[in-house]
């Protein structure tokens, strides 16, 4: 499932992100997230481009750190 969001606010070391492209009836499928500045820069992401998240599960078991 890719999930595309737009900027909805900026703070000075992360940006917020609100979903697009839902229906206005269905609740979203994500929401609103905050991705650090240092991650949009390591995947080339400018001011004013909206971001796609891809959501997958994965079979692997997670592990207690």
């Amino acid at each position: 499932m890719n999930v595309t969001f737009e900027t909805e606010k900026e703070t000075r070391n992360t940006i917020r992100f609100t979903e697009v492209d839902r229906d206005a009836l269905l609740m979203p499928k994500i929401g609103t997230i905050y991705v650090p500045k240092a991650t949009l820069d390591e995947v080339g992401w400018k001011s004013g481009m909206r971001l796609v998240v891809s959501l997958e599960a994965a079979k692997e078991e997670v592990q207690d750190a």
